[in-house]
């Protein structure tokens, strides 16, 4: 029986290994000729900020509908597929919560483990470093805007790491 996180797309070593080239800047583009299949499992994001990251700008490409009822079979199609993935998405998370998985972007300083399903510690990141000063330094008593300086974040994640400390 296959897992549920075997159908996740960040799952795939291939799709791994394209945010990595995405976040080292190893592509100016990436282009995609269905949307949806960059959307799935709420995933666009984490494609997105990789992008970012890499200054990758992300184009979709398709032919344009010759005309009206095209144009209406098209959408429909669309929307049909959107809803599938939308309900495919939801079963994802319902299964992780479920499971009693960790959700979402991890937070400042954290990633998944290996298996996808826990935020562990960033340890070879500057961010866990980073996190670990600012929880010295708040148990310090130092002022949040004092931390955000030293530490050059914004302020709001000086309380955020703190707060889930």
């Amino acid at each position: 029986m296959k897992d549920a996180n075997d159908e996740r797309i960040d799952a795939h070593p291939e799709v791994r290994q394209l945010l990595e080239d995405l976040r080292a800047g190893d592509y100016t583009h990436l282009v995609a000729y269905d949307d949806t299949r960059l959307a799935r499992d709420q995933f666009y994001w984490e494609i997105k900020h990789a992008a970012i990251v890499g200054d990758a700008a992300i184009t979709f490409v398709e032919e344009l509908p010759h005309d009206e009822l095209t144009f209406r079979v098209q959408r429909a199609v669309e929307s049909d597929v959107k809803r599938r993935e939308i309900e495919k998405s939801q079963a994802a998370l319902a299964a992780r919560k479920e499971r009693g998985d960790d959700q979402g972007r991890p937070p400042f300083g954290l990633r998944y483990d290996d298996d996808g399903r826990r935020w562990v510690p960033e340890r070879e990141s500057n961010e866990f470093a980073t996190a670990l000063r600012i929880i010295q330094l708040c148990e310090k008593g130092e002022s949040w805007r004092s931390i955000a300086e030293k530490v050059s974040v914004p302020r709001s994640a000086v309380r955020s790491v703190y707060d889930r400390r």
